[in-house]
């Protein structure tokens, strides 16, 4: 199934694309994504999950029903699903944590994802990108890993059966354009804080910019940079 986000306000409508035409999936406001940022989106077995720079929205994907993601998950631009947990950064309070919800049981129960505690257990936690003091601008993952990105570093954090998130490996390549972040099977492209476009898969990096680094270094507002993969 493809989606797609309208980009004209701050709410913005959500639509199903199919056979040529565009469906549009909300009507009421609370079912618009809200936000100025690029829509970022993840899937679990029932939903369609959508970060976009405050309320993190979800779209059933039986029946397209669009409402917001309720247990007070944080305002988020960034939204990843990995270990029957979807986690979040939380771009208004504290800009140094990733967010993570309770756990959600496939089809059969889907509660979990509507549970944002602070304990660092089932009911949900957080963990602190602290390899460097640095906020968080991105989140993704690789089913394997949980990538979290600052402006100056890069780290790789797994699943772990009593700190549920461990780091694991820290790079000293961040990004200053969150949505630059391309994903190729398990590793990443991205545009770094030095103007490079880097592929890596968290522990080893090659520089890839050379055919376009005129352009690069002509940027006026690198930060408004985007990637996708077709």
């Amino acid at each position: 199934q493809l989606f797609a986000v309208n980009n004209n306000t701050n709410r913005r409508s959500i639509y199903k694309i199919a056979n040529g035409s565009a469906t549009q999936v909300d009507h009421l406001p609370d079912e618009q994504l809200t936000g100025l940022g690029r829509p970022i989106f993840t899937e679990t077995e029932v939903y369609l999950i959508i970060a976009g720079g405050l309320n993190i929205q979800k779209v059933k994907l039986n029946n397209l029903q669009s409402s917001r993601l309720l247990g007070d998950p944080p305002l988020s631009t960034h939204v990843s699903a990995n270990s029957s947990r979807l986690l979040a950064n939380d771009s208004f309070l504290d800009k140094t944590k990733v967010r993570f919800s309770g756990v959600f049981q496939g089809t059969v129960d889907t509660s979990g994802m509507e549970t944002w505690g602070v304990g660092n257990d089932d009911d949900g936690g957080f963990f602190t990108a602290e390899a460097r003091p640095d906020n968080v601008v991105a989140i993704a993952e690789n089913t394997n890993e949980i990538f979290v990105w600052g402006v100056d570093n890069v780290q790789v954090f797994v699943p772990d059966s009593s700190l549920i998130f461990a780091p694991a490996a820290t790079r000293e390549f961040g990004t200053i354009a969150p949505y630059s972040i391309i994903k190729k099977d398990q590793e990443f492209f991205w545009l770094d804080q030095y103007r490079r476009i880097v592929y890596s898969d968290g522990r080893t990096f090659q520089n890839i910019e050379k055919p376009i680094k005129s352009q690069l270094e002509a940027l006026t507002n690198p930060s408004d940079c985007f990637g996708f993969r077709v």
